[in-house]
């Protein structure tokens, strides 16, 4: 089971309805080092590499021309890196969606910084069934993209890759790399090749949990909903509770 929080309440009609999901761009997230995998040339190590790029790359151009860029960036291969890493394009399509381990359910953190200080709500999904993909990528009732899921690794050192290594890591493990201070969210990160609405298999919604500060009658009212609808009836109602005698929460199921 991997679990989603949502800071508004208003988003999980939306969400229960429709069977969507939202993913976000990666220039969105509120972390600078997302997805920063800048380009690093070793000059002496990559000096046949470099000339051999150029040349690949500079057919029908005069030898004083593919001279001249031979010599620029080998003298300054700073301005290579920086050619390249321009050209990282691949990025700018693909959507992510961010979860959770069980654990952090009764996170007081995660509830305070991700669910708007208990008004928002958490989904429990079985990750194994949800079958997602973008609601504009079926085509004559076929998923054409697929999403990949993996862990976060939560490491100190900046990645750079040397776009001539032929060992260089793959990106999609660049794209599970963070900060160790974001290692309290355990996160277990969705990549999809598009950003935007994607369409879950309703039966992977196992849970949904309500935060403390949500009035009964918004519970009420979903509870409603949830009961009368096919699509939902294996889904399990929960509500954040507070611990009697520690300072700590606890997650209940909700009593009818």
């Amino acid at each position: 089971m991997i679990y989603k929080f949502f800071s508004n309440i208003e988003f999980l009609f939306s969400t229960i309805n429709d069977s969507q999901l939202w993913f976000s761009k990666v220039e969105d997230f509120n972390d600078p080092f997302e997805w920063a995998f800048p380009y690093k040339i070793d000059i002496e190590k990559n000096k046949a590499d470099i000339i051999k790029y150029v040349k690949d790359n500079s057919l029908h151009q005069p030898p004083q021309f593919i001279d001249y860029k031979i010599n620029e960036y080998l003298s300054n291969p700073k301005k290579l890196e920086d050619e390249l890493n321009a050209t990282v394009s691949y990025r700018r399509k693909k959507g992510v969606c961010c979860f959770t381990v069980p654990e952090n359910n009764c996170s007081i953190l995660m509830w305070s910084h991700y669910a708007n200080n208990h008004k928002g709500f958490v989904l429990g999904f079985n990750e194994n069934d949800m079958n997602l993909v973008h609601i504009k990528d079926w085509i004559n009732g076929t998923k054409i993209s697929k999403t990949y899921i993996k862990n976060v690794n939560y490491e100190e050192r900046l990645c750079h890759i040397n776009p001539f290594d032929k060992d260089r890591p793959d990106i999609k493990e660049v794209e599970f790399i963070k900060s160790p201070d974001w290692e309290n969210e355990n996160e277990i990160r969705i990549v999809s090749p598009l950003h935007g609405l994607h369409d879950f298999n309703p039966s992977s919604l196992k849970e949904i949990i309500f935060g403390l500060n949500i009035p009964e009658n918004i519970i009420q009212k979903f509870i409603s909903y949830i009961k009368h609808t096919e699509k939902l009836s294996q889904v399990q109602i929960k509500q954040c509770k507070k611990h009697e005698r520690e300072l700590k929460i606890e997650i209940k199921y909700y009593e009818f």
